[in-house]
Order: structure tokens, then sequence, then C-alpha cells
């Protein structure tokens, strides 16, 4: 199975922080949140992911070039942000000949029953979504 990983934002809200390292590679608990999302990916047996980089760049595929540890990663630069769909629109062919696969956002760590969600998903649907509620919906999205 395959799955994007989206991390090339700028991190406007994390500023100061997000000035010199990508949010991406902002640590939670000593630990890169895209370490994090890689390992995800590797004890889900996620066995592909493309990271689309943009913001701080260099610094991503330094990180990226130096995982090793049981998941292919490939890379797309975005010379402009392309947004989510932008981004999965661009790369289309890497996953045309996937039945099923993930899109997550570095940035937004998950405790999420991964293979709950795979089981929850209904051939006949189009995608399942994970969402959550959060206070202030209006800084991070409303799904309706």
């Amino acid at each position: 199975m395959k799955a994007f990983l989206l991390a090339a934002g700028h991190g406007t809200r994390l500023r100061p922080y997000t000035d010199t390292i990508p949010k991406c590679l902002l640590p939670v608990q000593g630990v890169p949140m895209l370490d994090v999302w890689l390992s995800l990916c590797r004890r889900h047996s996620i066995s592909e992911v493309l990271v689309n980089i943009h913001a701080h760049a260099d610094a991503v595929l330094d990180f990226v070039r130096r995982w090793k540890d049981g998941v292919r990663v490939i890379v797309a630069e975005e010379p402009e942000l392309f947004g989510s769909a932008g981004t999965l629109r661009v790369n289309h062919a890497w996953i045309k000949n996937e039945d099923k696969f993930w899109i997550f956002y570095a940035d937004v760590l998950t405790c999420a029953d991964l293979d709950g969600i795979l089981r929850a998903h209904s051939p006949d649907s189009a995608a399942t979504l994970g969402v959550y509620s959060v206070p202030d919906p209006e800084r991070c999205g409303i799904a309706s």
C-alpha cells in the first residue's frame, strides 16, 4: 500500500519555530514528526510514501535521504504550493494502479487505529475520512 505524506507547508501558525525548521521536522518528545509518521507507515505495512516538500525543502530532503527503516520514500518537490488536491493531481500516476491509498498530513499526529479505518472503508465508497472535533475549527478546517 502507498501513502501521501503532505509536508510542504510553511507552518505560519508555528512561528517562530518554523522560521528555521520545517514544521514536519519539529520534534514531539524529541522525535521529528516526519519520523513518527514514517515509523507509523512501516508498522502498518505501507511500503511506499510520497512526501511533498516546499518550505525548507533542503532540510526535509536531507532527513528523508538519511531515513532508512523499511519504507521507500519518494520526494516530490513543489516549486509552489499545490495544495492537498494539487499534490494528488500532479502525482496521480504514482497511485494509478492502487485500489486504496492513504493521505496523511505530516504536521497532524494521530493515535487512530489505521487498521480499523482500513477495515471500515467500503469498496463502494470513494473515500473514508478520519476526522476529529476541535474547539475552534476555523483555525484548522471544517468537515461537513
